[in-house]
């Protein structure tokens, strides 16, 4: 049973066959519509990302910034598909990666408590997303200490 009621990989299925025709025939933009629906429903099938990425490439007119960073999601979901390995290091790239990690440099030199504990909420209100930074932090220390 899908955790995500928004997943229907059965009818993300469907809808990508639809793309595929409407391809076949031309219609770029009715199938890249029915690919990002497609997507949407099923976003672990890497497949999806080469049709969505080549439909594009197919598309006229110029790129708009939009476009542009749709086409990077896509290849980079694609590629953390393929090699789960490099979902970590995208999120290293991500804003809320470099703040967290400014947040936790400051609180490592902080001399008052009251500026420790208000750096302390700023990253946890981050949520999951400060783990990382935090763990990196850490074996950075532990690295430093083994020389």
């Amino acid at each position: 049973m899908n955790k995500n009621p928004k997943l229907d990989p059965p009818k993300a299925l469907k809808h990508e066959a639809k793309g595929d025709k409407l391809a076949s025939k031309g219609k770029v933009e009715r199938a890249l519509k029915e690919y990002r629906k497609s997507e949407s429903l099923n976003p672990d099938r890497s497949e999806i990302y080469d049709k969505l990425i080549q439909t594009q490439n197919q598309a006229e007119g110029e790129w708009s910034q939009e476009t542009f960073t749709e086409m990077m999601g896509w290849t980079m979901r694609q590629q953390e598909l393929l090699n789960p390995t490099l979902e970590q290091v995208y999120k290293t790239l991500s804003p809320d990666y470099q703040e967290i990690q400014k947040l936790l440099q400051q609180l490592m030199v902080a001399e008052a408590e009251e500026m420790e504990q208000m750096l302390v909420k700023k990253i946890l209100g981050y949520g999951e997303k400060s783990v990382l930074p935090t763990l990196h932090l850490l074996l950075s220390i532990k690295g430093s200490a083994k020389s």
